[in-house]
């Protein structure tokens, strides 16, 4: 049976693998520091935190390894945004970008279900994969449905997409993708 691409036709096809490194390096970083190294990300540390350490621990009743776990996590991780850039230098720089991105996106979205239309290519999984994790999270997710609906609908989709037909022509995609 012939298999569906992932990969748009012509110029499409080399934006769609610029929109899948960029999602997959730059996206990383909205991630981990809105997750764990933003000045509002408490709740959002401390939720993932334990819900890591549920699953963990999952099947045991012991409780107080949980919360042990979930604190030796979430403490591990903290001491970690170094590696992804985060610090109060970049913080308003990885803030601004995920706030501009999911605008974008949502723009971009409102005419089809998928980045290159009706099928989803390699940037829809590039973007989707740190996108997904964002809409999970309490401070990235919230600000994902409070300000990009679309977006937030579009990853639910991604976690199991099926196309819908086929892509659009790159005149019709440049408009909302184009700089």
């Amino acid at each position: 049976f012939p298999e569906r691409s992932i990969h748009p036709p012509g110029l499409s096809k080399f934006v769609s693998e610029l929109l899948e490194e960029f999602g997959d390096e730059w996206g990383n970083k909205w991630m981990m520091h809105l997750r764990w190294y933003s000045s509002s990300s408490a709740l959002s540390s401390e939720v993932f935190a334990r819900r890591a350490a549920a699953e963990f621990c999952s099947g045991s009743p012991d409780a107080d390894a949980m919360t042990a776990m979930a604190k030796s996590f979430k403490e591990r991780m903290l001491q970690r945004s170094f590696t992804v850039g985060s610090n109060a230098s970049t913080a308003p720089i990885i803030e601004k970008s995920y706030m501009e991105t999911l605008q974008l996106l949502e723009r971009h979205l409102r005419h089809r279900p998928f980045l290159f239309g009706a099928s989803p290519a390699l940037a829809d999984f590039g973007l989707s994969g740190q996108l997904l994790q964002c809409f999970g999270d309490v401070l990235a997710g919230e600000l994902m449905r409070m300000h990009a609906p679309r977006v937030a609908l579009w990853c639910e989709v991604m976690a199991n997409p099926q196309p819908e037909g086929d892509f659009e022509e790159w005149t019709t995609l440049a408009p909302t993708l184009e700089p």
